[in-house]
């Protein structure tokens, strides 16, 4: 989310995606700090919900964070606080004119929309231009790839690694 900096992520084969194996959350507010306090919230009466239902259940280990522009100016403090609340997750997102989530859109305002997902740690890697994807001569094998990016990036039409 800092600019200039691309986060996605890559998974392996046999990775289960289904909708029901996220938690996600949504706030509106002036404040980014009252928006996320909001969605930590939410989250985490999720989570106690599940857990509740389902016993003990596979810790949350991937996460997505959606920032409308207004917030753009804190992607980094975001960050670092999500990072802060939710230790040994990680994080990939974007910041967009507007952000959407069950039933809702947040256009032309201070919005953020979370989803985190209980993936087991070996079935993805992060990649930016930073931290390039394992060659393929690696262990882990992408099977498929969500990338969010500026279109204007330098190097963002060169192919992924094999």
């Amino acid at each position: 989310m800092p600019a200039g900096v691309n986060f996605a992520f890559s998974l392996g084969p046999g990775t289960d995606m289904s909708f029901a194996s996220f938690v996600q959350a949504h706030a509106a507010h002036a404040d980014w700090r009252v928006a996320l306090a909001h969605c930590q919230r939410q989250l985490q009466t999720q989570i106690a919900g599940r857990a509740a239902q389902q016993g003990d259940s596979a810790p949350f280990t991937l996460s997505w964070c959606y920032l409308s522009d207004y917030y753009a100016p804190a992607a980094e403090a975001i960050l670092d606080e999500l990072r802060r609340r939710f230790p040994g997750v990680a994080w990939v997102g974007t910041v967009g004119v507007g952000v959407a989530a069950s039933g809702v859109e947040y256009i032309d305002e201070p919005a953020l929309v979370l989803m985190i997902a209980p993936l087991p740690c070996e079935s993805f890697r992060l990649f930016s231009g930073l931290q390039p994807l394992p060659t393929a001569s690696s262990e882990f094998v992408a099977h498929t790839a969500l990338v969010h990016a500026e279109g204007s990036t330098p190097d963002l039409q060169e192919p992924a690694p094999n």
